[in-house]
């Protein structure tokens, strides 16, 4: 069973074995050495912004996975990768060749696993995400949707109230009524009333109306949810884990009402405190404040998280683009392409060139003529001889390696038609 992954990602093109394998190697061969530090050069503007883009990615996803079962694997995956890096450093063969082989199927396994949050994390850096407004709700709706969930508590009623927010949730919700009313108190009791049609189920409101009622929502796949919570918080849970929606329970048995958003759930023990809370996602005009928030936060808010992605990333850049450049020689077979209908090459056929390259010294150390590709297009060839030019463009080199020199640079082809002596 363990070799069909394997298989799998073969046929996909992604042999993740060898790659992690190639470049883990590379990298601690270079570490390796007594002289590495000397080795890396200082880095210009172009490598702080990509130093600080790719810090910024790491901070988001850490950002996006905390407090989630997936950064504990992330972790757990990273921990992994460290063994492997340590155990190819001390030279530990049986420990990095089952590391080695593994790699490739626990990688299969976490996407096979992990597919809902790789989907919400996708969908949560749309650029479409940007241009998306939102649901938003008017004071007095915040104010009647508090005092009313609150009221029903008191009366001993379960509720379940969806609010959306920038993303669809509508592929969630099964069944369900749709209308259009306004929100009041007297109206959220008369829907959730036990002698009610409509009170089984939740109700979606959006731009200050009900939407949608008697609605069934996903349950959370949380196995550690606990035991206390009926069908309308796992339900809510299961919204609110697929979405960015937040969803608000009353509960009948308890008379509490809760606030479920992403996988934190709040109780609340009065109207102005939930109101208070919902003003800070769905209030009018309200993105404004939390723009300017953020910016003032945004230095010092979890500051150890974002210096530990900065030294990830600084990292990273060392060990990968960071080293001195080397240059190197070497001669490569040259191949012709789109050669006319009915024409074949005659004479004398240049086989190879030789070409010098510049770039990191790790990328030089591993290139050899297999990874660098010379071809020469004969679309516009004509009979008889042909004086063809060899330009960068028309060889392919791994990216960070800058060709310098190309020999022979002009090539004679002579071409003549199929069939002629």
């Amino acid at each position: 069973m363990i070799i069909c992954p394997i298989k799998l990602i073969s046929i996909l093109g992604f042999d993740l074995r060898h790659y992690f394998n190639r470049v883990a190697g590379r990298t601690f061969n270079w570490l390796s050495r007594p002289d590495w530090f000397n080795n890396i050069t200082i880095p210009g503007w172009r490598d702080w912004i990509d130093i600080l883009v790719l810090a910024f990615l790491l901070y988001g996803l850490y950002a996006w996975l905390k407090g989630t079962k997936a950064l504990q694997v992330l972790i757990g995956l990273g921990f992994i990768g460290l063994l492997y890096f340590i155990a190819r450093l001390l030279g530990l063969f049986m420990t990095s060749w089952l590391l080695q082989y593994l790699w490739a199927v626990i990688l299969f396994f976490v996407v096979v696993i992990f597919q809902p949050e790789i989907r919400n994390f996708l969908e949560d850096v749309s650029p479409a995400k940007l241009f998306a407004k939102g649901s938003k709700l008017a004071a007095e709706t915040i104010d009647e949707l508090a005092e009313g969930a609150f009221q029903l508590a008191k009366s001993k009623i379960g509720a379940l109230i969806v609010l959306p927010g920038e993303s669809p949730i509508d592929e969630f919700l099964k069944g369900g009524v749709f209308l259009r009313s306004d929100v009041h108190k007297e109206i959220l009791m008369s829907i959730f009333h036990t002698a009610s049609p409509l009170h089984d189920g939740a109700i979606v409101i959006e731009e200050d109306s009900i939407k949608r009622v008697k609605c069934y929502l996903p349950l959370t796949t949380d196995t550690e949810f606990p035991l206390m919570y009926g069908a309308r918080h796992r339900a809510a849970m299961g919204i609110a884990e697929r979405s960015d929606a937040i969803c608000l329970v009353v509960s009948e048995e308890r008379g509490e009402v809760s606030l479920f958003q992403n996988t934190i759930i709040r109780k609340f023990s009065s109207p102005a405190e939930l109101a208070e809370e919902m003003r800070k996602s769905f209030l009018k005009e309200g993105p404004k404040k939390k723009r300017t928030q953020t910016l003032k936060g945004i230095l010092t808010s979890n500051f150890p998280a974002k210096v530990v992605a900065i030294c990830i990333a600084v990292f990273l850049w060392a060990s990968l683009t960071g080293q001195k450049n080397a240059e190197i020689a070497l001669q490569i077979p040259l191949k012709y392409q789109n050669i006319p209908h009915n024409t074949i090459i005659t004479g004398e056929m240049v086989q190879s060139i030789k070409i010098s390259l510049r770039g990191p010294e790790r990328l030089i150390a591993s290139l050899t003529p297999e990874r660098v590709n010379a071809r020469v297009d004969l679309k516009k060839g004509k009979i008889g001889n042909n004086l063809l030019e060899i330009a960068k463009k028309d060889i392919r080199v791994p990216p960070g390696v800058d060709i310098m020199t190309i020999n022979p640079s002009k090539i004679r082809v002579k071409l003549e038609k199929a069939g002629e002596k």
